[in-house]
């Protein structure tokens, strides 16, 4: 059976993801599409709008036959270990093809560069250091030194699909022989587009808008089969209270003692020191963030440290290889067969299958299932429900529609 993943955060799923399914079953041939999906928390280091299991169903609706869980620790990361992770379950579940959005067809190019950051010559070493002295973060002078060798590549790298495709690539050559095939998906409209006036705007506006209240904006981009399921979530409030969050994680970096601000998981002094003063003197989570960030240290760095250390994900979970077990969320009821093939694939590979929420139980002790019962609780509370629901929460068998 010809198996085509994709890594996903569908936050929330939109018109975009639709499109990118479809392709992505077409331009593969694929028997199955398999979805690998962030859970309560983002690779950002936010709280996602809704639960997993709301956005599994919605992928599912959306075109996936099965959707299976990128935990925290994964998740949770800067983008080449977010897509490390995600690639290496994808490939341990059986997928011979793996699709991603970009914003042009250049995937040559984009292997090219691939390549450069698996094998890093000593020119590529050389630009890289210079860059990072010069204050430039890790990303941006990575890109730097790419764009000197390859100048093609100058405009390619500063395109957030185009990273992540980057990234994707670099897992692939880590983990995969020449036999996986790669099905970039041109994407339409801008990743981070802020307003909802365009075609096909990015989930950070919709996601906006249905914050904002505004639902009727945000539905034009949403499926219409899924937008009385979206209604029903924000209506039953499955939404977290981004309020609670906020003052959770503040409050948490407020009782830290000295030992703690020494273990965080990030290993800059220098960020450690910007956040323990911001989060003593600032009340908002986004004037912390603004404090703490810096020309090297982008927000998003911040906003995972900060929630890393929430969550605590220490630096020597960091280091740890991908977890060898594997989360069903959900499948698509005429698909039930996926559960036995992933389960044999994952087998073949030196993986597990978690098929139901009671087996976890069996793996409590692992780091990665810890810090996700965190996670999960931590949501709940935010949604006003009980703890434990990563031991109770069932699969998602999405019926025809």
């Amino acid at each position: 059976m010809r198996l085509c993943g994709i890594v996903a955060e569908y936050n929330p799923f939109h018109l975009g993801h639709e499109y990118h399914l479809q392709e992505a079953r077409k331009s593969s041939c694929a028997d199955a599409v398999i979805v690998v999906m962030s859970g309560c928390v983002t690779q950002r280091g936010e709280f996602a709008i809704l639960p997993p299991s709301i956005r599994a169903r919605m992928a599912l609706l959306g075109g996936a036959d099965a959707v299976v869980l990128l935990p925290a620790v994964s998740a949770v990361r800067d983008a080449e270990h977010f897509a490390d992770h995600g690639i290496h379950t994808l490939l341990g579940l059986g997928c011979s093809d793996i699709s991603f959005g970009v914003e042009n067809m250049q995937l040559e190019l984009l292997e090219a560069c691939a390549r450069m950051l698996r094998e890093e010559p000593p020119r590529f070493q050389e630009v890289l250091r210079a860059s990072m002295k010069s204050g430039l973060s890790w990303p941006a002078a990575a890109q730097t030194a790419l764009s000197d060798i390859l100048p093609d590549a100058a405009d390619l790298l500063f395109a957030p699909n185009n990273i992540l495709a980057l990234c994707y690539l670099r897992a692939l050559g880590k983990y995969a022989s020449s036999e996986v095939s790669v099905h970039p998906v041109l994407r339409r409209g801008r990743y981070h587009a802020q307003s909802l006036t365009e075609d096909t705007p990015g989930a950070s506006a919709v996601r906006r808008a249905l914050l904002q209240g505004n639902y009727e904006e945000a539905l034009r981009f949403v499926p219409a089969h899924m937008h009385q399921m979206l209604l029903d979530a924000f209506r039953t409030q499955s939404v977290p209270s981004f309020d609670i969050l906020e003052a959770a994680l503040l409050g948490h970096f407020r009782r830290m003692g000295e030992d703690a601000w020494d273990h965080l998981p990030d290993p800059s002094e220098a960020l450690r020191n910007r956040l323990r003063h911001a989060t003593r003197t600032c009340s908002r989570l986004q004037d912390v963030v603004s404090e703490a960030s810096t020309r090297s240290v982008p927000r998003s760095r911040v906003m995972r440290c900060m929630m890393q250390s929430f969550l605590g994900i220490t630096h020597e979970a960091l280091l740890l290889p991908p977890p060898r077990e594997v989360l069903l969320l959900g499948v698509r009821e005429a698909r039930r067969d996926l559960i036995g093939i992933l389960s044999r694939a994952a087998q073949s590979h030196g993986l597990s299958l978690i098929t139901r929420a009671g087996e976890i139980r069996r793996f409590e002790k692992e780091p990665w299932i810890q810090v996700e019962s965190r996670a999960t609780d931590l949501y709940a509370l935010a949604c006003g429900q009980p703890s434990g629901s990563l031991y109770t929460s069932g699969l998602v068998i999405q019926p025809p529609v």
